[in-house]
């Protein structure tokens, strides 16, 4: 947003997450950070 790419940040189309499976996480959803450290888990061990 400090760089005008967009006018809100969920907007920013490059504002997604990298899990592999896991196409719909979205980083502005207020679990995000439990979901992506659960996929993490689940796939690292």
């Amino acid at each position: 947003m400090r760089a005008g790419l967009c006018n809100h940040a969920a907007d920013y189309a490059c504002a997604g997450c990298c899990a592999p499976g896991y196409p719909d996480l979205n980083v502005h959803d207020t679990t995000y950070w439990e979901l992506l450290w659960r996929i993490h888990n689940r796939l690292t061990l």
